[in-house]
């Protein structure tokens, strides 16, 4: 276990990359109208991917990064985040056009991924028992600060400084806390030998995930069937890869993973608040319920 001073040291700088992963996530909504009015060749789909496109990667492959942390050392990935995080929003705020944007929101997304998948075992390996519950929360509370303050801000600085500011933003902040992450932050995680990743499994739920949440925005925007849109397919995918191939973590039954689609239903909820998602997302939790049922037979 860590010093007491490097715990709080570390728990600085996590409380930072959750507070700012998440603020991006709303941070994009007040300036939508501004970036489809300024930024050449944007059409509203480009808008809708703006916003989608950041969440859907983390959903995909936030389950993976934290495999891969548990294996290649959870603080390296989690410098990696914030450095990819940083270039990522510094891109953004150059971008040219509205594809140009989309695709650099979605590779600011993985390194929200790789900062979402190890800030709270990173925690809990820093913290002892009896202190892991207040830092947690306090993580928790910077989590939902960011979330609310994301809005406040993206409008404030869209209206002094345009909608490029929004993305400026990170990336002071980002590269310091990168230097932070390199040179204080220890690894403090045991690496254990003979630990495999399970590609196939991790192929087909990320392509599960993309199908079904993109399904669920589709149907949402445009309304297309879901069947046809990929929301079918992706529940497909994901109930086929859940009890043989998940990653290991919290929840293990019988050495299988089970997984929660909470992720799932937020980032659905959010893409698109209408009726339509939030029946989409019932289903979806009962999906998680039934998977949970059958694997605790096994």
């Amino acid at each position: 276990m860590s010093k007491p001073i490097h715990r709080w040291r570390a728990f600085s700088l996590l409380a930072v990359a959750a507070f700012m992963t998440v603020m991006d996530l709303t941070i994009v909504n007040t300036a939508l109208p501004t970036i489809g009015r300024d930024l050449p060749n944007t059409s509203p789909f480009d808008l809708i991917w703006v916003l989608v496109g950041y969440q859907l990667v983390i959903s995909a492959v936030l389950v993976n990064f934290g495999r891969l942390g548990d294996m290649l050392g959870r603080v390296r990935l989690f410098t990696l985040g914030f450095a990819l995080f940083t270039l990522a929003s510094a891109l953004c705020s150059l971008s040219q056009s509205g594809t140009q944007l989309v695709v650099f929101r979605m590779v600011q997304g993985l390194g929200a991924a790789l900062l979402f998948a190890n800030n709270t075992a990173i925690l809990t390996d820093a913290f002892p028992f009896q202190e892991r519950g207040r830092a947690l929360g306090t993580n928790a509370v910077a989590i939902s600060a960011g979330s609310v303050f994301g809005l406040v801000l993206g409008g404030f600085l869209t209206a002094a400084a345009g909608w490029r500011a929004i993305f400026w933003v990170n990336v002071p902040i980002g590269i310091v806390a990168t230097v932070w992450s390199y040179y204080r932050l220890k690894e403090l995680s045991v690496r254990r030998k003979g630990q495999k990743l399970d590609i196939p499994g991790n192929i087909a739920f990320a392509a599960g995930v993309v199908l079904l949440l993109s399904g669920i925005s589709l149907y949402a925007v445009a309304g297309r069937s879901p069947p046809l849109t990929g929301v079918r397919p992706g529940s497909g995918l994901i109930t086929c890869c859940t009890p043989s191939s998940f990653l290991v973590g919290s929840g293990l039954i019988g050495g299988r993973f089970v997984p929660s689609t909470s992720i799932l239903i937020s980032t659905a909820s959010s893409m698109a608040p209408s009726s339509k998602v939030t029946n989409s997302a019932s289903a979806l939790k009962s999906l998680d319920i039934s998977v949970a049922i059958s694997l605790s037979k096994v």
